[in-house]
């Protein structure tokens, strides 16, 4: 039988230009694999028939589990173009399931161009683009009803939002920003707005790459990462961070897919951010600058905000030293369901496969998830085969668990082991 991503044919296993022979695939499926611990991670070693000579130094490890709430977290999302408030889901397919009319009395809504939840209070801030009106209206919406309630006029064009996680909102404004005397805003620049007022301090001018401005705030790190410009990456197209105790900036270099100018950045977590590009494409971008498409999206975006990011209480994961293991525990009742997530890195400079093996307890079903460039083929029920290209420095595999309606309610856990295999 051959197996590819996504299908079924006859005859071994077809990962690329990789291929698992029948006989490969039986000794993985049945779990007869010498593992020797280095300092690198598992060899896989000839000491059965057909394997002679295969040494496999495992160059992809595991760095980080986490649990989530599932299903995973949705965005909200802002458009320039029109008065609505989209919620995008981003679970397998990325689509835009629910949407509401944004209204702000007396005023006609023309769009957004930015949007940013409170770190303590949870409340969501916006950009508006009001007729008739040349700068940015900074409001807080409701995101069941779309009402808007006023703070303030920015008194300028203003491209994005961010919140520090001391509730401090940063802004960035855009290339069309500075207009006519006494407007003082500069373009490009990173400014504070007031809550009360909506009144624009400057903080630093930023200028690097063309077109395009957009931030997001890292509370893992205290940077702000800013994202500007279309064209050849990392020359008219940056990826930057600004420390704001410094106001240090510090370009970071893109690597893997190639985007348009970016119209929204937000922090996802796990030291990934959610970006959406001119071409209405949907992106993850990690802090070391690594891209991964994920899908398209039916509209324009200027703002971007994720909900629903609660950690799973009750819950630990464990990795061994090697990063080729895990152990995670949780509390589960009749009808739970939670996601978690693996943070894989592909050490070497070339593509690489290996197994990834779990042990799941009775009562609970599993489903894996692979996201960014990574490939995935299920091999038996809990044993799945793992592509990650050279290009890809970092990515996630979601493991999802829901409890079936005969399930106990108590302490569950789950174990798993990374091999990395060749043929």
């Amino acid at each position: 039988m051959r197996l590819q991503f996504g299908r079924v044919r006859r005859a071994g296993v077809h990962l690329g230009p990789w291929r698992m022979p029948l006989w490969l695939l039986s000794v993985v499926g049945a779990g007869i694999l010498v593992v020797a611990g280095q300092a690198v991670g598992p060899v896989l070693v000839g000491s059965v028939s057909g394997l002679a000579g295969l040494t496999v130094e495992q160059s992809i490890v595991v760095t980080a589990a986490e649990f989530r709430d599932y299903p995973p977290k949705v965005i909200y999302s802002i458009s320039p173009r029109d008065d609505q408030l989209r919620v995008i889901d981003t679970n397998e397919v990325v689509q835009t399931t629910s949407t509401v009319t944004i209204t702000l009395l007396g005023k006609t809504v023309q769009g957004g161009n930015g949007l940013a939840m409170h770190p303590v209070n949870g409340k969501i801030y916006a950009l508006l683009k009001l007729q008739g009106q040349w700068g940015r209206q900074l409001v807080t919406l409701d995101p069941s009803t779309g009402v808007a309630t006023s703070i303030g006029d920015t008194t300028d064009k203003f491209a994005g939002l961010a919140f520090h996680s001391n509730g401090v909102l940063y802004a960035i404004s855009g290339d069309g920003a500075g207009g006519p005397p006494p407007l003082t805003v500069l373009p490009e620049a990173l400014y504070t707005l007031d809550l009360a007022t909506a009144a624009p301090t400057l903080v630093t001018v930023l200028g690097n790459g063309t077109d395009g401005e957009t931030i997001a705030f890292n509370p893992d790190d205290g940077l702000i990462y800013h994202a500007s410009g279309e064209g050849i990456p990392n020359i008219n197209e940056v990826f930057e961070t600004i420390d704001l105790a410094t106001l240090a900036v510090s370009q970071i270099t893109l690597k893997g897919q190639d985007y348009a100018e970016a119209t929204a950045l937000a922090y996802e977590g796990l030291r990934t951010f959610y970006m959406a590009d001119l071409g209405r494409r949907l992106y993850r971008v990690n802090t070391d600058g690594v891209v991964a498409f994920l899908g398209t999206i039916d509209h324009d975006t200027h703002g971007l905000v994720p909900f629903d990011l609660a950690h799973v209480d009750d819950s630990v994961a464990v990795l061994n030293d090697e990063g080729t293991s895990f152990t995670a525990a949780i509390e589960t009742h009749v009808g739970d369901s939670f996601m978690l997530i693996l943070t894989l890195e592909n050490n070497s400079g070339a593509d690489a496969n290996a197994t990834l093996e779990l042990d799941v307890p009775k009562g609970i079903d599993v489903e894996l998830q692979a996201t960014g460039a990574i490939k995935e083929a299920q091999l038996e029920r809990r044993v799945w085969l793992l592509q990650v290209p050279s290009t890809l420095t970092e990515s996630k595999v979601r493991i999802i668990l829901e409890t079936k309606d005969d399930h106990q309610p108590g302490f569950y856990k789950v174990t798993g082991r990374l091999v990395q295999v060749s043929g």
